[in-house]
């Protein structure tokens, strides 16, 4: 028997593909493990995803050539391609492209998160690509050359030498199996633990499944939860949007509040050489140690911020009428919003942050720095304007600052957490680079705190806190918006008022707690029942032993928090599956601190 010549070439391209598969699985961010049954599973699924592809191109094409080489090939260079960019995706969202979540930023969130995507991380991605295809059409016409000048392809096989290849390949492939066999718990524990580096998972062949929990098996769920998506919270959700005065009394002498959100905070700035100025406001002010942030997205803890509801109502019509604003109004206040960016509408929340809802709505296009500067500026202004002309008016403002947000910009003399990455460093980075490009976003803490110090006068009611939190590889993803976990959903709030007795809360507490809070620090005494769901702070009774969610961005997933969060011997939260159309909530795993199942919890 004479090797056909497209048979020949398609093994030849099948095997480079395979070994293309491999390094990128491998290789693409460094490598995976010093086990050699790792490397050999890894081979292994490489060449069966690509085993369809070779049957096409080497046997179907002999029927019909055009169709069978056309889709071999195809799917012989898809297969790595499909890995490659598996992995620049997981890079970016720490989940797979073929996934429910990737297939929502492509029709819902593409236009948000394509605004916001850094140009040289865009250019660096489509290198990664051309070079793949460069590479890709290398070796389609190297199999080709090669396939034409072997004498392998002139060579005729006797039955018994077709027996000793066909022996050969089936002793080697049957060895394979065999290690794979022996050691699969540690390679589908790898596989679960590492998804992102196996060809089986980039295709959706193996999925990590999630085992619904039992409610009454996992943990003791107090009465909040169990009216979550009860009547009662519809009518609190229709209370909170009526159009009625539901401050009882304004109050006597009303106090200038004051709220600044800091772009993805992290809890570990409010150190008192990243951030003194705010580190000795929280000396004298309350402190929540434990606070978590409506979701880990922008839109998400600005929601909460201003309407003290938990982010699951964000679609609900109430968030066209944010409570803050109405109760305020309400009591005499002059509203400000003040902001170094302007792009609400990208995130859906131009229905909370317009000039409608503000007196002085002065919001600018991002100019990191500069603008944080000129933000700080002209809410001084607002606040310590022509008091002699105005002087019974309460003001209320509310500074949106974005230098924290990647790339994380900073003044020079800012500059005193080193080595620092510069302003060319990638995104994402590698582990190796994590130290400098943290230390280079400690910097840009450490230029906002400067700059907001002649803020935080002590005649006003005060609260700083962060939209949400930000991940530096620690879940296993850089930035923010893509997974539930302690680094992109919490972030520190510190509130301070005239004679506030100094105040350290440890229990877990959320955004939705500040405007109740903020309420009672205003003296703004409510009519009727509480629309929030958050509680005031000050009532030590009202936060403990409480539940609530903190949600995602990507997906309809939340985290409910309680006090099992704040234990090291429990999971640090429960994953939860939300269907917001019928009303109900499914808890289907424990999670730890970076969004990993809590294996044996």
């Amino acid at each position: 028997m004479r090797l056909d010549r497209s048979f020949y070439r398609a093994t030849i391209l099948s095997s480079m593909a395979v070994w293309a598969t491999y390094l990128v699985s491998v290789f693409y961010r460094r490598p995976i493990s010093t086990s050699v049954y790792i490397h050999v599973w890894v081979l292994l699924q490489g060449l069966m995803l690509i085993l369809p592809g070779w049957l096409f191109a080497g046997f179907l094409a002999k029927r019909y050539p055009r169709f069978g080489w056309t889709v071999g090939c195809g799917w012989i260079v898809g297969i790595p391609m499909l890995v490659l960019c598996d992995a620049i995706v997981y890079s970016w969202m720490s989940d797979h492209l073929l996934s429910a979540r990737m297939y929502r930023v492509t029709t819902d969130l593409r236009g948000s998160l394509i605004a916001h995507a850094p140009l040289r991380s865009v250019v660096a991605t489509l290198q990664k690509l051309i070079v793949f295809f460069l590479l890709a059409a290398m070796g389609y016409w190297v199999s080709g050359w090669i396939a034409r000048s072997s004498y392998l392809c002139h060579l005729r096989l006797s039955r018994l030498r077709r027996s000793l290849v066909v022996a050969s390949v089936t002793m080697f492939f049957a060895a394979m199996f065999l290690t794979t066999a022996f050691y699969w718990r540690p390679i589908s524990k790898h596989m679960r633990s590492s998804p992102s580096l196996h060809p089986f998972c980039a295709a959706g062949l193996f999925r990590d499944s999630r085992n619904a929990v039992s409610k009454d098996a996992a943990i003791d769920l107090p009465a909040r939860m169990g009216t979550l998506f009860r009547q009662d919270q519809e009518h609190r959700l229709k209370w909170a949007g009526l159009d009625f005065d539901q401050v009882l009394q304004r109050s006597d002498r009303p106090t200038d509040v004051l709220i600044v959100v800091i772009e993805s905070l992290r809890r570990e700035c409010l150190d008192e050489l990243v951030m003194p100025n705010l580190h000795e406001l929280s000396s004298v002010g309350v402190l929540c140690k434990n606070h978590f942030s409506g979701g880990n997205a922008s839109s998400h803890g600005m929601f909460s911020l201003v309407s003290g509801l938990e982010a699951i109502w964000f679609e609900r019509p109430v968030r066209f009428r944010p409570l803050m604003n109405r109760l305020f109004r309400q009591s005499g206040y002059r509203l400000g919003l003040f902001s170094n960016q302007d792009d609400w509408r990208l995130f859906y929340m131009d229905a909370f942050l317009n000039s409608e809802q503000y007196d002085r709505y002065e919001c600018e296009p991002k100019d990191w720095v500069d603008g944080d500067r000129r933000t700080v500026a002209r809410a001084m202004k607002f606040l310590d304007g022509d008091r002699a002309t105005d002087a019974k008016t309460p003001r209320l403002a509310v500074v949106y600052l974005y230098s924290t947000h990647a790339d994380y910009r900073s003044d020079v003399v800012d500059r005193i957490f080193q080595p620092a990455a510069d302003d060319d460093f990638p995104i994402p980075y590698s582990i190796d680079d994590r130290k400098a490009v943290w230390n280079r976003y400690c910097n840009s803490a450490h230029t906002v705190d400067r700059l907001i110090k002649p803020l935080l006068r002590r005649d006003r009611i005060i609260i700083v806190t962060g939209d949400h939190g930000e991940s530096f590889l620690e879940d296993g993803t850089c930035g923010h918006g893509t997974r539930l976990s302690e680094f992109q959903n919490m972030t520190p709030a510190v509130l301070y008022a005239p004679g506030i007795r100094p105040l350290t809360i440890t229990h877990p507490t959320m955004h939705a707690d500040l405007l109740p809070t903020l309420v009672d620090l205003a003296d703004l005494p409510m009519v009727g029942e509480s629309p929030f769901d958050g509680v005031n702070l000050m009532d030590e009774a009202q936060r403990h032993d409480r539940v609530f969610v903190t949600r995602d961005y990507m997906t309809n997933e939340v985290c409910l928090i309680g006090p099992w969060t704040i234990n090291p011997s429990e999971p640090f939260g429960y994953r939860c599956e939300v269907d917001r159309g019928s009303g109900t909530i499914e808890l289907t795993e424990p999670i730890l601190p970076n969004g990993d199942r809590a294996v044996g919890r």
